[in-house]
């Protein structure tokens, strides 16, 4: 029988269990913008011919757009998550 630490080397079962903790951590982390493409990729299926057209796209394409993974997330859009958020600056005399 082939242990853990057999199997991956040098890793041991803490590391692996810390590996595995990342692991649904992101997946957690990125849930709300695999949502939010799933929605846009449906929403972008039923879109007219039309409509693809003026944004630049034709219907074979928002059909495999549409049939991709829901974690088949688009890289420019993850880089957006792990970007530090952007320091608001107050103008004045603006409400806050």
């Amino acid at each position: 029988m082939i242990t853990t630490s057999q199997r991956h080397g040098t890793l041991t079962s803490r590391a692996l269990q810390l590996l595995y903790k990342i692991a649904v951590t992101t997946k957690v982390t990125l849930l709300p913008l695999a949502l939010q493409i799933y929605q846009e990729r449906r929403e972008m299926q039923s879109m007219s011919d039309a409509v693809l057209h003026d944004i630049g796209l034709d219907r074979s394409t928002a059909r495999r757009e549409a049939n991709r993974s829901f974690f088949d997330l688009p890289g420019e859009r993850l880089t957006d998550i792990a970007a530090p958020p952007k320091k608001r600056v107050q103008l004045p005399g603006a409400e806050q």
